[in-house]
């Protein structure tokens, strides 16, 4: 187990710096910066179980009612706290995307230093952090989006 952790420590480092930084960014709650979006009426629908637009975003209120639960903080920054995870899980699969679509001769810690070159140039951007310091449901979407491309290049179909 502690060979993982040497073997793996810039990667958790990376990881947890940016997870750090999306934690500390996240909006405690409802604030100026969002007022004009749609974050009050998101956390209202998940609260009570409502559709939030004609074409809704179910998944998102479902997990949103469940982060409601969380003992701690506003309702507004637990359900922040989706867009938070979504985007530490994109942060993720891109990781694993750029090692998985780099060319087989090159090493493995050239394919590692490449991947986390990748992860920081996403993760730090300002769209991901803008994206990920509200209650919106874009960060779970492109997390979707780039598993299911993660997925199709490293022949899962069934993922």
């Amino acid at each position: 187990m502690l060979s993982k952790i040497k073997k793996y420590i810039t990667e958790l480092l990376v990881f947890g710096v940016i997870l750090s930084a999306y934690m500390i960014t996240l909006a405690p709650n409802l604030t100026w910066v969002n007022v004009d979006s749609d974050s009050a009426h998101l956390l209202y629908a998940a609260k009570y179980l409502y559709l939030a637009h004609k074409t809704s975003a179910p998944l998102y209120l479902l997990l949103g009612h469940l982060f409601l639960y969380i003992p701690i903080g506003s309702e507004y920054w637990r359900m922040g706290l989706i867009s938070v995870l979504g985007g530490i899980c994109t942060c993720l699969f891109v990781y694993l995307t750029i090692k998985a679509s780099l060319s087989a001769p090159m090493s493995d810690s050239k394919k590692r230093f490449f991947a986390l070159i990748g992860v920081l140039v996403y993760g730090g951007s300002v769209l991901v952090f803008s994206q990920t310091s509200i209650a919106k449901y874009y960060t779970l979407v492109t997390m979707f989006c780039v598993g299911a491309y993660y997925f199709a290049i490293v022949k899962r179909w069934y993922w």
